[in-house]
């Protein structure tokens, strides 16, 4: 249950699509950056009063809390196992791996590739329509029409004449709608294995020191493993109250407003994408963006659920919120400002998700002692 605030958890759902379509912004190939202007920007806020709770629910009658003032203690308060240290090791390296660069084969299918490219429509380059030493999977249809296919059989070093068409409508950008366009594209490289760097006294004194104050490898696991206890501890005492409350029916109006938020999410990644809502949803395996969004709704109301218990434990508990709570818990992240991410998620959704944080700490500070 482990979430971050500042993630867009009020539609956690779309995050994978919302992953999935970055890159399809790149370049009037894809999505040009009139697209990302016509962004929309969700109201993550939406069904919250200022203060972050539901907007006219009674929490009390949607959720029924255990006896929360004597958590039992569990293993994930003493013990972090050697598995879970080394797999966050390696995903901490894996951020410092570098990619080989294979220079002397041709393009497979499925190869993720650097490009360069420039294109013209009648001869004339169009605005937008360029990019240099961008990724892409070849065969994909990651770029308009069958961009990525040309360039299969291709050696790095090789430029090819794509030529496509662009759809008819193109909503990126109407003035490219229908029109043939050529790019002449340069393949860099393929990109091989990433591999890590090998973790070593030196890596950790010449990379790691100065940003995460690691002093040595030891103490580099040491603190990884003290973070680790603290998110399972997070993780366990949430995942206790959410399975020894016992809920009734999530308030319609609640999954609605989500729903809402999922309607813009959806909106901006077909945007990104070039392609209309029912051109998405096919891609994800739904027949339309309406079957779509309810596949979602089981996640959706589970996350509603998880608020409301929190809401509920906080109004018992005599948990409260304000802005000098806020200020604290972003200075405790870092984040001396958080004005920005009041302006991009709204103070509800701001202060619902420090109520989470401090119920959570509450818990851990009622688990009983063996």
């Amino acid at each position: 249950m482990k979430r971050s605030l500042l993630c867009a958890a009020a539609c956690l759902a779309a995050a994978v699509l919302l992953t999935g379509c970055q890159g399809a912004a790149s370049s009037s190939a894809s999505a040009s950056s009139e697209a990302e202007i016509n962004q929309e920007m969700p109201d993550y806020s939406l069904g919250l009063t200022d203060e972050g709770l539901f907007d006219g629910v009674d929490v009390t009658a949607c959720v029924t809390l255990p006896d929360y003032r004597q958590v039992p203690s569990g293993e994930a308060f003493t013990t972090v196992s050697e598995e879970d240290l080394q797999a966050a090791i390696d995903q901490f390296m894996s951020s410092y791996a570098t990619d080989t660069q294979i220079t002397d084969r041709a393009v497979e299918d499925g190869d993720t590739v650097n490009l360069t490219y420039t294109g013209s429509i009648d001869g004339q380059v169009f605005e937008g329509g360029s990019a240099e030493n961008q990724d892409y999977t070849a065969g994909s249809d990651e770029l308009i029409d069958d961009f990525l296919t040309q360039i299969i059989g291709a050696m790095p070093g090789d430029t090819v004449k794509v030529q496509v068409t662009f759809p008819d409508p193109y909503t990126p950008n109407t003035d490219l709608s229908g029109k043939q366009a050529v790019f002449d594209t340069t393949i860099n490289y393929i990109h091989g294995d990433a591999r890590p760097p090998e973790l070593t006294e030196d890596f950790v004194t010449n990379y790691l020191s100065y940003y995460y104050g690691y002093t040595s490898v030891e103490d580099m696991r040491q603190k990884i493993s003290a973070q680790l206890l603290e998110e399972q501890k997070y993780n366990y005492v949430l995942d206790w109250l959410y399975d020894n409350c016992t809920f009734q029916p999530v308030p319609e109006q609640l999954v609605q407003d989500q729903l809402t938020i999922l309607d813009t999410e959806l909106a901006n990644a077909a945007n990104g994408y070039g392609i209309t809502l029912d051109e998405l949803a096919a891609k994800y395996g739904a027949d339309s963006v309406d079957a779509l969004k309810e596949a979602y709704r089981p996640q959706l109301e589970n996350m509603i659920r998880q608020n409301l218990m929190c809401q509920a434990l906080a109004q018992d508990a005599g948990i409260t919120v304000d802005q000098d709570t806020v200020d604290e818990y972003f200075a405790q992240q870092g984040v001396n400002d958080c004005t920005a991410l009041m302006k991009s998620y709204g103070k509800g959704y701001i202060y619902q998700g420090v109520r989470t944080e401090l119920v959570a700490q509450y818990l851990m500070e009622h688990v009983a002692a063996e």
